[in-house]
């Protein structure tokens, strides 16, 4: 079995699940919550092909493909990823911080996202 060890502030932390809480305590401090500025924009590689998706908060709980008057997807949230299914024929697993999964089938592939809110001057 694999024993990961990490010292932080002088404590000695050993096994894969106090490695796996660590980094989840450090997503969920940092980066863009997913769907917290409306529409967002996703790329991802599949079998070479660069892809890009657009996925718009539509209704309550509901994701539209595209537009507000695109197909829906459902949204739902676990502890670490907000997941969009039924769009595209994929499932998105949206991380906080512009990152994440899409899968398709049972094959996965690492995405990018970002919301299509561009803010000028923001501090």
């Amino acid at each position: 079995m694999y024993k990961a060890m990490m010292l932080i502030g002088g404590m000695v932390l050993t096994g894969c699940s106090a490695q796996t809480k660590i980094g989840a305590a450090f997503d969920h401090g940092i980066g863009e919550v997913p769907f917290a500025n409306g529409a967002m924009s996703i790329v991802a590689t599949e079998h070479g092909t660069l892809r890009t998706y657009r996925l718009v908060p539509c209704h309550s709980g509901i994701v539209c493909a595209g537009s507000e008057r695109g197909r829906h997807g459902r949204l739902e949230q676990t502890e670490d990823y907000t997941v969009v299914r039924g769009l595209y024929g994929r499932t998105f697993w949206l991380s906080r911080g512009g990152d994440g999964v899409l899968q398709r089938g049972s094959h996965g592939v690492t995405l990018a996202w970002d919301s299509d809110v561009v803010q000028i001057g923001a501090n």
